[in-house]
C-alpha cells in the first residue's frame, strides 16, 4: 500500500520489540497494535526492522518451529536512517 506521493504507507501505530523478543511474541504485539512491522532495539540503539512481510519470506521452507526463536533471526538488520 503507498500513499499519493509512492512512499510506503505506515499501518497501524509503531510498535519496539528487543532482538531476544520471541517471534510469538511480536507478533502478537504488531496484531494487537494494527502493525505489519516492529523497530527492534536496545538500549537506545535501533538494531532492525521486524515486518510480518518479512517473516513470511524467511520461513517459508523452515522446518524447526518459528514462533519460539528470536525476532533477532528474521530481522532487516541495519535500516537505513
Amino acid at each position: 500500500m503507498e500513499d499519493a506521493v509512492g512512499a510506503p504507507a505506515v499501518r497501524g501505530r509503531p510498535v519496539t520489540v528487543g532482538p531476544d523478543t520471541p517471534v510469538r511474541e511480536a507478533m502478537q504485539i504488531m496484531l494487537g497494535a494494527t502493525s505489519g512491522g516492529a523497530v527492534v532495539g536496545a538500549g537506545g540503539d535501533l538494531l532492525g526492522i521486524f515486518s510480518d512481510a518479512r517473516l513470511l519470506t524467511k520461513v517459508a521452507g523452515l522446518h524447526e518451529p518459528y514462533a519460539e526463536l528470536p525476532v533477532r533471526q528474521f530481522m532487516t538488520p541495519n535500516p537505513r536512517r
